[in-house]
């Protein structure tokens, strides 16, 4: 089975961004965990429903504010934050099963190597 230069040049580029992702899929994972703490401590309204729940109790939020909204927002970016969080991790399992495939070409193509060697 040997590769044609296409092929190789396949391989070798998808071999490239699988060894890529390692650090992009932790940068993304960062930003987000980062937007959920920013979001958290900084802009309650938007990250945390509890504390958007107290404001709407105490009265603190105008009245020109739909309840509803103000207290399904926080839920709604949380839940979002989650679905990213979920494709950043279904992602990672892709490109190790990638990884998986590629080391599997790599070793067939060492085996016929070495055929090609001992004959």
């Amino acid at each position: 089975m040997s590769l044609s230069g296409k092929d190789a040049e396949f391989v070798a580029k998808r071999r490239q961004l699988i060894s890529a992702w390692r650090y992009v899929g932790v940068l993304l994972s960062l930003a987000v965990a980062g937007l959920a703490l920013y979001l958290w401590l900084r802009v309650p309204l938007l990250g945390n429903p509890i504390v958007t729940a107290r404001r709407v109790e105490a009265g603190d939020i105008a009245d020109t504010t739909l309840l509803l909204s103000v207290v399904m927002l926080p839920i709604i970016v949380i839940v979002l934050l989650v679905v990213v969080a979920s494709l950043i991790a279904v992602i990672y399992r892709a490109f190790a099963h990638e990884k998986r495939h590629i080391a599997i070409i790599e070793k067939l193509q060492r085996l016929e190597r070495r055929r090609a060697t001992d004959s």
